[in-house]
């Protein structure tokens, strides 16, 4: 009969400890997501950013590495500066670029949205991704909508329509600029996100010409051409 109830009891123990690594780890991935602003679809994100009552929080490398599916190596870069003397030493500087929490919103009842922002130093590198989450805090898809992907010739900027729909902006510079007659080409691509949290290409437009320089169109300016001021 003892030998029967230990048995019992060193059959549990496991069962009861994986409950409580769950139930730490939902824990631990609500608390990580309530550190985003909440949005309501739809926004246009230069106009969002530009709203200094926005806010944003630079999370930690662990959460970083935990939820964003990213390695140690992607969160820092290497600054160096080239001495003027010689024997012309480099003295180079390890930098943090953990990622920015930007926004979330729920496309259903078991999908999150979360917006991601990471600044590389390297020739001003930056990137914006939706990501998609399970309720669980498991990582689906990333999707790749704004920064300038390390092209100091192009800027990406994007807009959400509604919970299911975004529209991706790329513009890029015309090198040619026959004439000064467009300085700036852009086109777009629209997304739809599945009920299961993936990302579809639907439609992508041919290019369209802009007056100004491919760095103007970086930041929201309300009184411009820009194409995304339509949203």
């Amino acid at each position: 009969m003892l030998l029967f109830c230990l048995c019992i009891v060193t059959i549990s123990f496991p069962c009861h400890c994986q409950g409580q690594k769950n139930n730490t780890k939902n824990s631990n991935f609500k608390q990580f997501v309530s550190s985003f602003e909440t949005i309501l679809p739809s926004i246009n994100f230069k106009k969002f950013v530009s709203n200094k009552k926005h806010k944003d929080f630079l999370m930690s490398s662990k959460d970083a590495i935990r939820y964003l599916d990213m390695k140690m190596k992607d969160l820092y870069y290497w600054e160096g500066d080239e001495a003027m003397d010689p024997p012309h030493t480099v003295t180079q500087e390890k930098v943090d670029c953990t990622p920015t929490g930007v926004f979330k919103y729920s496309l259903n009842d078991s999908i999150l949205i979360l917006c991601t922002y990471q600044y590389k130093g390297e020739q001003d590198t930056t990137f914006v991704h939706l990501n998609t989450f399970n309720l669980k805090g498991k990582l689906l898809q990333k999707c790749f909508v704004g920064g300038n992907r390390n092209n100091p010739s192009e800027v990406i900027s994007f807009v959400v329509l509604d919970r299911a729909h975004f529209k991706v902006f790329y513009f890029e510079e015309n090198e040619e600029k026959v004439k000064r007659k467009a300085a700036t080409y852009y086109y777009t691509i629209d997304y739809e996100i599945t009920q299961q949290g993936h990302f579809i290409q639907k439609t992508k437009t041919s290019k369209n010409s802009l007056k100004d320089e491919v760095n103007y169109y970086y930041n929201y300016r309300a009184n411009s051409d820009d194409p995304m001021n339509k949203y």
